[in-house]
């Protein structure tokens, strides 16, 4: 997984956040546990922003849907299940992104 498609997915999700899309945790991560999180994400944004839904579906792969699946099961386990965030789905999808960078590419 490469850390540009990653930082790219976070700037398209801040960009869809700020055009006023926005969607539940609860939401986020249903569409990731079933697997379409990537056709949610462009079905919702691409009436006003087509290129937001290409650059999605260019820097998204499977294994970065597995590695926040992963964060999921392991939020669900965790007291602050949500990172903290309950009102937006967007930001809640910030966050997982941002773990998943820090899990893969930073060693504390």
């Amino acid at each position: 997984m490469e850390l540009s498609a990653l930082t790219q997915f976070i700037l398209n999700v801040n960009m869809a956040l700020d055009a006023g899309y926005d969607v539940t945790p609860d939401e986020v991560t249903a569409h990731i546990l079933r697997g379409d999180l990537i056709p949610f994400l462009t079905d919702m944004c691409c009436a006003d922003a087509d290129l937001m839904a290409q650059l999605f579906r260019e820097h998204w792969t499977e294994r970065t849907e597995r590695e926040l699946i992963e964060l999921l099961r392991e939020a669900s386990t965790n007291q602050e299940g949500t990172r903290g965030i309950h009102r937006s789905g967007m930001c809640f999808l910030i966050a997982l992104t941002v773990e998943a960078i820090q899990r893969r590419f930073c060693t504390i």
